[in-house]
């Protein structure tokens, strides 16, 4: 009975994904309508397809998205900064009476398209590298003037 539940949420699973970059285009859209609720909804989904695709979590029936938000915190490189405005966003779109406005999506928005850049590449969008800054390439160390041409080219002078 067990294989068959695991089994029966594979397929479910594989039904319904699709890749986060589309996932993002979808809440992007929504915003360009000028409906930044249901943007602000369809950004978190694209959290929990982040999640699917590159920790291969999902969310259970049972979880909250802040339950879920912890586990990819607990999880991976994302840190609770990163995705406390998707999570926070959520809930005011789902459950309060209040609106989302185009400032609070575009703070969502740029949270989602890092946490997204952090997962692909291990580093936020601003960072060079691991410490942050920029590699220097070695210089070649010049050479002093060497062999019978150089002593040439003094006494001509």
């Amino acid at each position: 009975m067990a294989i068959f539940g695991r089994t029966r949420r594979f397929f479910k699973r594989r039904e319904s994904s699709k890749t986060a970059g589309a996932a993002i285009k979808e809440a992007k859209k929504a915003a360009l309508n000028n409906d930044f609720k249901e943007a602000s909804v369809k950004a978190y989904f694209a959290l929990e397809t982040i999640g699917d695709v590159f920790v291969d979590q999902i969310r259970e029936e049972h979880e909250t998205a802040r339950e879920f938000g912890n586990k990819l915190v607990e999880i991976g490189p994302v840190t609770q900064e990163d995705i406390e405005p998707i999570l926070l966003g959520f809930e005011i779109a789902k459950y309060s009476a209040m609106d989302v406005t185009a400032q609070g999506y575009a703070t969502i928005e740029n949270s989602i398209e890092d946490v997204l850049q952090i997962y692909r590449k291990g580093k936020k969008a601003g960072q060079k590298g691991s410490k942050g800054k920029k590699k220097s390439r070695k210089k070649p160390r010049k050479r002093g003037r060497t062999g019978a041409s150089s002593g040439r080219k003094r006494a001509k002078k």
